[in-house]
Formats: C-alpha cells, sequence, structure tokens
C-alpha cells in the first residue's frame, strides 16, 4: 500500500526476488515522459516535500549501483547529478578522502519528483508486478496481538495477499484501515 518512494523500492526489491507484487497507490501516475513535465504538472497534496531538492546520500547511490543499476541510470539521463566527494569535498573532509573505498562517496542531487517518476516508470515495467490506482478502505484477516493480514480492501473490489507492506508516509492513520 503506497507508491512513493518506500512502496515502490520495496515493490521493486520483491518483484526482483520473484514475487507476484501488487502496488496500490491512491494518486494515479503522471503522464508526463519527462521529469520536467511531472515536477511541473503533477503536484501531490499528500507529499508535500515532493517538490523540494534532495540530496540522497552515498548508501543510497551505492545500493542503486549494486542492486538495481537501471534506476540509476535511469536517474542519471535525466540530469540527476552525481556528486563525488573526493571532487566536491566538504572543507572538513577534504583532507581525509583519500582511503578504499572514498570512491563510493557519492551522493546524487535531484528533486524528490525525479527520483519518484524514474522509480515509477521502471516499477510499472517490472514483468510480475501490477499498479493499482485507487484508496484502501480496509484490509481483511485474523485480528489479533500480531493480527494476520490476508487481503486489502479497495472500493471496487478485493486484493487478496500473503504480506500486506503499509507504505504510506507518516500521516498513515492504522485506525482507518482496522480489520
Amino acid at each position: 500500500i503506497g507508491g512513493s518512494l518506500a512502496g515502490l523500492t520495496t515493490a521493486l526489491a520483491f518483484s526482483r526476488a520473484g514475487w507476484h507484487v501488487d502496488v496500490i497507490e491512491r494518486d494515479p501516475a503522471p503522464d508526463g515522459a519527462d521529469a520536467n513535465i511531472v515536477f511541473n504538472q503533477y503536484p501531490r497534496a499528500a507529499v508535500p516535500q515532493s517538490g523540494h531538492s534532495h540530496n540522497f546520500f552515498s548508501l543510497i547511490t551505492v545500493t542503486l549501483r549494486d542492486r538495481a543499476p537501471d534506476v540509476l541510470e535511469k536517474l542519471i539521463d535525466h540530469g540527476v547529478r552525481p556528486l563525488k566527494m573526493r571532487e566536491f569535498p566538504p572543507p572538513m573532509l577534504a583532507s581525509v578522502l583519500n582511503g578504499p573505498g572514498d570512491d563510493d562517496l557519492v551522493a546524487l542531487a535531484m528533486r524528490r519528483s525525479t527520483y519518484e517518476w524514474a522509480l515509477r516508470r521502471i516499477v510499472a515495467a517490472e514483468p510480475n508486478l501490477e499498479m493499482r490506482v485507487g484508496a484502501v478502505t480496509g484490509l481483511e484477516g485474523e485480528p489479533g496481538p500480531v493480527p494476520k493480514i490476508t487481503a486489502v480492501r479497495l472500493a471496487d473490489g478485493v486484493v487478496d495477499a500473503d504480506l500486506v507492506v503499509a507504505a504510506t508516509g507518516r500521516r498513515f492513520d492504522p485506525s482507518e484501515l482496522a480489520l
């Protein structure tokens, strides 16, 4: 549940591990074939920081390079700028960036909407993944101290599930999805 950064990243990882994945996102995908079109024409009310510039630090860059190079390539193809710390060291680190592994100290500077746009396009092309647009109206399963969720209710039907990841952001109120 949730088709923003956390939900899309989780969906990509599970899909590439061989699972069939349904991503349920309330907002329809933007129609833009270009990250700038998305930025200018697709404000997301539930994600007020979507238009802000972001720096994704080295851990994300290295993880993308090693596990999802197609995502990293798409970002760079669409103007994302890798910031190599060896080339642009912060003053306090300039004298210590000479060791092994320092080439991995690379941040990515971009708008958050650009990252989400590129990731969504790649996730939507995964063969065992389905993107669904719709608001979740509830969950089905067995209540208890650790509920067992077996399905997600939408206005137009039910999606059966072996596992549900609620990646709906910090404004998520679990009582809205009570069993």
